[in-house]
This record gives structure tokens, sequence and C-alpha cells, in this order.
């Protein structure tokens, strides 16, 4: 009989553990690597524009760089042109990175003609607005685990 309470004890005690183990797991989610890699995502709608993201590796041979990217998509659905403007807020490894800040310099800003759409991709001619590196590929470092545009606002520019 005592045998059979030790047992008891035992499995309960590893259930215990099993479930807080599963708790605290599950509030580390990365909220970015649940995306699939090049698939557009629908970010928000606002105004007449349709804001995506999607996650990509970019890889530049020639000097050795390989990281993954969020890129943004801004479709202009109206007969202005607009400028759209957000805030960009970044955690890395769980934390807010400029949560706080009130720098202009977490401010993007893009300009999108009427009827167009404009994107990030991986080569520098892309609009430094329009992504974010979310981790280096060949280096274990801080990696991308939420991002929001915060803020997010257009001002027509009258034709």
């Amino acid at each position: 009989m005592r045998r059979l309470n030790k047992l008891s004890v035992f499995f309960f005690s590893l259930l215990v553990l099993i479930l807080t183990s599963e708790i605290s797991f599950s509030q580390n989610v990365n909220a970015i690597e649940k995306y699939p890699l090049d698939e557009w995502t629908l970010y928000q709608e606002i105004s007449g524009v349709e804001v995506y993201f999607q996650r990509t590796e970019c890889h530049d041979i020639k000097y050795d760089k390989h990281a993954e990217y969020i890129l943004i998509k801004i479709i202009n659905t109206t007969k202005n042109d607009l400028n759209v403007q957000w805030k960009r807020e970044i955690w890395y490894n769980y934390e807010c990175f400029n949560c706080e800040s009130e720098s202009d310099e977490y401010i993007s800003n893009v300009f999108v003609k009427a009827g167009e759409s404009i994107e990030g991709d991986c080569y520098k001619e892309s609009d430094r607005n329009l992504n974010i590196c979310s981790k280096l590929l060949r280096y274990n470092t801080k990696k991308l685990t939420d991002f929001k545009m915060t803020e997010l606002e257009t001002h027509s520019m009258k034709n």
C-alpha cells in the first residue's frame, strides 16, 4: 500500500511538472516563426490601404550575407496618391527593443501612387522602411520575435 502511495505521488508530481513546463513554453512562442516563408499575410487594412508582410530568406553570395527578413508590402486601392506612416515596434528575444523610444528613427513613411503598390525586397534598391531583419542565418544571435506597425495612418496627396 505504501509503495502505491509513493507511485501516486511520483506520477502526480510528474504530471504537474509536464503541465507547468508546457504553460511556460507556450508563453515564449515566437510570433514571427508561425508564419510560413514567402507567403504574404494581411497585416491591416486602413483607409483604402492594404498592408501585408512576409518572412523571406535573403542570400547575398557576393558578400556572404545570409539573413531572414520581414518584408512589407503596401497596396493603395484609392484614386489618390498617399503617404503612409507608422511607428515600427520591434521585439528581439521577446523584449521590445524600442517601445519606449520617442526617436523619429522608428517612424516609417512611404509614398504610394494611386492604384499602385510598393514592397520591400532583399536588395539595397528597396526602401529600408519596408523590411526588418529578423535573424542572421549563419549565426546564433538575437531573433526577431514580434513586430508591430503602430500609429498606422494615411495622408492623401490630392491629384
